[in-house]
């Protein structure tokens, strides 16, 4: 299987509906416009899927050539600009997503089950409802690469050694040491950044900043990984490795 597919799920997966005329037919026309209206809102390639045809989409109701006429419908007003992804029978050409959605009915697969598939050549993406005493956080060491983001102009990936043989690229540039801080902030807090980053660069030191909602990364060139903990620990930050 070509990477591309896996690297073409990223983002949530919006679960379209299935437009129908007054006669219940599948109105291809509509959508056609519900497509376009899709990506004009901002579901495109790199930041969302559509998934054509689903349970909510009627999928399981409707017969084959009528499924075959939506999907197309949906791929060609897509034109490429969003990945679009419908439960068909030859999947495991394409690719499979595996799927663990309703642990209370059917039971749950365990995130050690997980990373033992991640190597399938077949599955490209996970669709996963833990239960209760399962950390949702433990599904997120399956993924491949730390970070990846794409804009108009390229896509940076930031990844371990062992995933590089994984990433076409065109320049690579390491090493770079990940540090985390764990301190969730609101957004009121305003300079925490600036104050970190102007710590980082008294000592004369580069960083990228990646900011989620409740942590922070810096990625230090690894010539100056140890300076840059020193920098933290002299703001103030007690170090995991101290």
């Amino acid at each position: 299987m070509h990477p591309r597919i896996k690297d073409l799920i990223a983002g949530p997966i919006a679960v379209v509906p299935t437009a129908f005329t007054t006669d219940y037919e599948v109105d291809c026309g509509r959508m056609e416009a519900a497509t376009e209206q899709w990506i004009d809102r901002g579901l495109v390639e790199g930041r969302s899927v559509l998934k054509v045809g689903a349970s909510i989409g009627e999928g399981q109701l409707l017969r084959e050539a009528e499924w075959a006429r939506l999907l197309e419908t949906v791929v060609e007003a897509a034109r490429g600009r969003v990945p679009v992804i419908g439960a068909i029978s030859a999947a495991a050409q394409i690719g499979i997503i595996v799927y663990v959605t309703n642990p209370l009915r059917h039971g749950s697969i365990m995130p050690e089950t997980l990373a033992r598939m991640a190597d399938f050549e077949k599955v490209v993406a996970i669709k996963w409802a833990p239960q209760a005493d399962v950390d949702h956080d433990a599904v997120f060491g399956l993924a491949d690469h730390f970070l990846v983001a794409r804009d108009g102009d390229e896509t940076t990936v930031v990844t371990e050694e062992r995933h590089v043989a994984s990433v076409l690229f065109e320049e690579e540039v390491k090493w770079f040491r990940l540090i985390e801080i764990q301190v969730s902030l609101p957004f009121l807090a305003k300079g925490f950044i600036a104050a970190v980053t102007r710590a980082l660069a008294a000592r004369d030191l580069n960083v990228i900043v990646v900011s989620t909602f409740s942590k922070d990364y810096l990625l230090i060139r690894e010539e100056g990984a140890d300076e840059a903990l020193a920098a933290l620990r002299a703001l103030g930050f007690p170090l995991a490795a101290d």
